[in-house]
C-alpha cells in the first residue's frame, strides 16, 4: 500500500444516526468516519496518515485529524494494527456494510481481526431491500454511478476537484519537509502548513534548500533549541543566516604561550621606558 488510492462511493445505513457511539462524537468526528469509509480499502483497512487524511477530509477546515482519530479510537469505531510495519487502521463492522460489486483488499488484514470489520457477520440489508450494492469505485464498468450522472451529489465542481488536488499535492510536498525539521514534538503542523502556504514556489524552495544549513548554523552558535517549523517559515529565518553563524572560539593557549607573550610584553615595556 504506497500512497492514497482513489476514493470511493459508499453507502450509509439509516441506523447509523442513532448509534450511541457514533451519537457521542463531535460533529468533525462523524465527519471524519465518514470520510475514512470513502478512503479505506473494501476490507476495512484504511492509511493511518493524517496530515493526507486532512487535506483529503477537511481541505479548508481547521481540525486536528490527530485528535480526531483519537476520538474515533476511543468510541471504539476504529482500531489501530501496531503489530503491522506500517500501522494501517481498520473501521469497525465495515464489511458488514459495505458490499461493493468488485471488492479490493489491502492485503494487511489478519485473521484475527476480520471480527472487528464484520467480514463473518451476515452483510445488513437496506430497510428498502431494493438497492443494489454499491459500486467499488467510480470508472470500474463503462455506467457511471446514477448519483454521478443524474445530479444529486456530485463530488464537486471540477474547481473544487483543482483546489482539493492542488492541497494535496502542497500537503505531501510539505510534509516531506516538515517531518525532517528538529523541532519539539509540540510543533504544531497545520499552524505550519499555513505559514508553507503564505510563502511563493520560489521561497518554499529556498526554505527547504536552506533549512540544514540554517539549523547546524544555530546548533553552531550555541543554541540548544532550534525555532519551531511555523516560525522559520512565516519570519523566513532561513534569511538570517548570515546572522547566526557560529562565533569562532579561539584554543585556550599553553603554558609556554602564556610565558612567551608576558616576556615580549615585559621587554616591550623595558624598551619604552629606555626612550624616554
Amino acid at each position: 500500500m504506497d500512497g492514497f488510492t482513489m476514493s470511493r462511493i459508499r453507502s450509509i445505513h439509516p441506523g447509523i444516526w442513532t448509534d450511541e457511539a457514533f451519537m457521542s462524537l463531535s460533529a468533525y468526528g462523524r465527519l471524519l468516519l465518514m470520510g475514512i469509509w470513502t478512503e479505506a480499502f473494501d476490507d476495512g483497512v484504511f492509511e493511518w496518515k493524517p496530515l493526507t487524511l486532512k487535506a483529503r477530509i477537511f481541505p479548508v477546515d481547521m481540525v486536528d485529524v490527530n485528535d480526531l482519530l483519537a476520538e474515533l479510537v476511543n468510541q471504539n469505531l476504529i482500531s489501530r494494527l501496531e503489530s503491522h510495519p506500517k500501522r494501517p487502521g481498520i473501521i469497525r463492522n465495515f464489511q458488514r456494510y459495505q458490499r461493493p460489486k468488485k471488492p479490493n483488499s489491502s492485503g494487511m488484514l489478519p485473521d484475527e481481526w476480520l471480527d472487528y470489520v464484520g467480514a463473518k457477520a451476515p452483510p445488513e440489508a437496506p430497510d428498502d431491500d431494493s438497492s443494489e450494492p454499491v459500486p467499488n469505485r467510480y470508472g470500474t464498468s463503462s455506467e457511471k454511478p446514477p448519483q454521478m450522472e443524474d445530479g444529486g451529489w456530485r463530488m464537486g465542481s471540477s474547481l473544487r476537484s483543482d483546489q482539493i488536488e492542488k492541497e494535496t499535492r502542497e500537503r505531501a510536498e510539505f510534509s516531506d519537509w516538515f517531518h525532517s525539521w528538529p523541532s519539539a514534538a509540540s510543533d504544531d503542523d497545520d499552524d505550519a502548513f499555513r505559514a508553507w502556504r503564505e510563502l511563493t514556489d520560489t521561497e518554499r524552495s529556498e526554505a527547504k534548500a536552506r533549512s540544514s544549513a540554517y539549523v547546524e548554523a544555530a546548533k553552531g552558535g550555541g543554541r540548544t533549541a532550534i525555532c519551531s517549523a511555523g516560525k522559520y517559515l512565516r519570519k523566513r529565518m532561513w534569511l538570517r543566516l548570515a546572522k547566526v553563524k557560529p562565533t569562532a572560539t579561539a584554543p585556550p593557549k599553553t603554558p609556554e604561550e602564556r610565558a612567551a607573550e608576558k616576556a615580549a610584553h615585559i621587554q616591550s615595556l623595558i624598551a619604552h621606558n629606555k626612550s624616554w
